[in-house]
């Protein structure tokens, strides 16, 4: 199993995230472009705007920012495992969606993805101890 995520695509958070967001972009807007009523919890509007803003928006950040940290501390990017389960967090957020009752799982799944973001981002910030990047 170790042999899968030494692969490239999890060397780098751009990698797995980018391809992710651009793939459900285009399939998001196409399902509402062709009619796609959303869900009982999320009826179509709000469906396509939650899905564009947290779902396509926050693969984009999540993979730039954690690319990005490793320039700005110096310490390595999150890859491996931990990047491979940061995706596969937001891959279920955005699926568990279109099942019936998903909304629960798909709730719990984007904020579990959103809080390993956020401390993947924080471990490489403060094992740089450079005070400029902490929360001021």
């Amino acid at each position: 199993m170790n042999a899968f995520f030494d692969r490239p695509v999890w060397a780098m958070a751009f990698r797995p995230f980018y391809p992710l967001a651009a793939i459900f972009g285009a399939l998001s807007v196409l399902l509402w472009g062709l009619g796609y009523q959303g869900t009982a919890e999320l009826p179509s509007l709000y469906w396509h705007a939650h899905e564009m803003i947290w779902g396509y928006a926050g693969a984009v950040v999540v993979g730039f920012l954690l690319t990005a940290v490793a320039t700005w501390t110096g310490q390595p990017p999150t890859r491996g495992a931990a990047l491979a389960a940061l995706a596969a967090c937001w891959l279920v957020a955005r699926v568990a969606l279109y099942f019936p009752h998903g909304a629960a799982l798909s709730g719990i799944a984007g904020t579990v993805f959103f809080w390993y973001a956020a401390v993947c981002l924080a471990l490489p910030v403060i094992r740089s101890r450079n005070s400029r990047n902490y929360i001021a």
